[in-house]
């Protein structure tokens, strides 16, 4: 019986707000809702975590985990991000991702492995997907567009490339056999997408957490109730 969840992942999984340039962390971000159940939870998300820091973080964390435990691991904004001001230094070279999609990928099995390795039951949060115009004005302020815009070649192969990070944690999920939080699924039909994303293109609003609140809470909530899971 699932008595304990444990929260991995980046800025989003953390509650970071991005207003004013900086960040800023919404109170209760603890998922009281879920502490509400019974459970104890505890969120070990960081601001700025890719697979690799995050892994460590899981690392530190394995003693502590057991078959009492889910492990809701959110990672992939970070891993695809870019260096945007070597990007528009030099325009016409080739960039690389902070982490290239195929290690990406292994590296998260090889987590998802550790995890389960402990007993604990492993589940995975899609990408929350980007607004590639605010984004773009984001990563280009202070640096030149045009020359980002060189290398890109359209804007929206910001959106593009970040889905193509969430396309790798779905088929993860599916050929692993863990469960799929798919907090994605609420913002892409909504037809206030542009409210639920916030002025940096990428971390969620206030209103826009509160709709990866109610999924989280009603999927876990699930989960905890369905002792077969992986």
């Amino acid at each position: 019986m699932i008595e304990r969840v444990e929260f991995f992942g980046d800025s989003i999984v953390r509650g970071a707000l991005w207003a004013d340039g900086k960040f800023r962390l919404r109170p209760g971000r603890d998922f009281p809702e879920l502490s509400g159940l019974g459970l104890t939870v505890r969120n070990n998300a960081m601001i700025g975590a890719s697979i690799v820091k995050g892994a460590k973080t899981v690392e530190r964390r394995l003693p502590a985990l057991d078959d009492r435990t889910l492990v809701v691991m959110g990672f992939g904004g970070n891993d695809c991000n870019f260096d945007w001001q070597a990007v528009a230094d030099a325009p016409d070279d080739p960039h690389l991702p902070v982490v290239l999609l195929q290690s990406f990928r292994e590296r998260y099995a090889r987590l998802i492995a550790q995890a389960r390795g402990t007993g604990a039951k492993v589940a995975l949060l899609s990408l929350v997907p980007l607004d590639a115009d605010k984004f773009f004005a984001h990563i280009s302020e202070g640096r030149s567009a045009e020359a980002i815009l060189h290398w890109l070649g359209d804007k929206e192969i910001l959106y593009r490339w970040h889905e193509n990070y969430n396309r790798t944690v779905e088929r993860l999920a599916a050929s692993l056999g863990c469960a799929l939080i798919d907090v994605r699924d609420g913002f892409l039909t909504r037809h206030d997408f542009a409210t639920l994303i916030g002025e940096d293109g990428i971390h969620p609003t206030e209103a826009g957490y509160r709709i990866i609140d109610e999924i989280i809470d009603a999927e876990v909530e699930d989960l905890v109730a369905w002792p077969a899971m992986a």
